[in-house]
């Protein structure tokens, strides 16, 4: 059976938690095994019946490979987990690790103001006028 494995946000939101139990339900839809890291114990994705396997690690490179290496998941899916899981996206890549969903290069162009606005304006969708802050 095929794994993927969701990294989890630390819980600074609801909506990190709701998106993960949502991934986590339609990974097992898909009919693979699910995995979920998390380092917040008080989160509705750490009930061990929403997963079908849940590790209680901070979301380092370190403790996150460590479980990559054992569970040999299919892929990594870092968007729903909040910054804390983005952030490690890259390290993931450099490691040869698969990032499932949105990939490295759309993650960047989201998050980057200039990136984005340019994206925005090549596809000529409209923007509200702002300031850029002082230098």
């Amino acid at each position: 059976m095929y794994s993927d494995l969701v990294l989890s946000g630390l819980g600074r939101g609801v909506e990190f938690d709701y998106a993960t139990v949502h991934s986590v339900w339609a990974i097992k839809e898909a009919g693979y095994e699910a995995i979920i890291v998390n380092n917040n114990p008080e989160t509705v994705s750490t009930d061990f019946s929403i997963s079908d396997k849940l590790y209680f690690e901070p979301l380092t490179i370190e403790d996150v490979m460590n479980i990559i290496d054992l569970e040999n998941p299919k892929g990594v899916i870092v968007q729903f987990g909040g910054q804390t899981a983005i952030n490690l996206a890259d390290q993931l890549v450099a490691r040869g690790v698969t990032i499932l969903g949105t990939d490295l290069e759309d993650m960047d162009r989201a998050e980057n103001r200039d990136k984005f606005e340019a994206a925005l304006t090549r596809l000529e969708i409209p923007q509200p006028l702002g300031k850029r802050p002082l230098q």
